[in-house]
């Protein structure tokens, strides 16, 4: 493909159109936060904050032990 040129052939201002930095962020946290919530109303955790550190931190806990020993195991062993 080629680049086209626009040719302006009156005097007017060009005004660029900017976006708000903070727009994509904005954007980016609402979409989160919407899954957020939905994973937490699909396994029915949405309502004390109790269950949502149990939940959490049990899945964390669990990939951080998955991690470590394929990093020992890979350290001791090599990889």
């Amino acid at each position: 493909m080629a680049n086209t040129l626009f040719k302006i052939t009156n005097n007017e201002i060009i005004v660029p159109q900017r976006k708000d930095k903070s727009e994509f962020f904005r954007i980016f946290r609402s979409f989160v936060f919407a899954k957020y919530n939905a994973v937490n109303e699909w396994f029915g955790i949405d309502g004390a904050a109790s269950d949502r550190a149990w939940f959490y931190g049990t899945i964390s806990l669990a990939i951080f032990l998955l991690i470590f020993t394929y990093l020992i195991s890979g350290l001791s062993f090599g990889f």
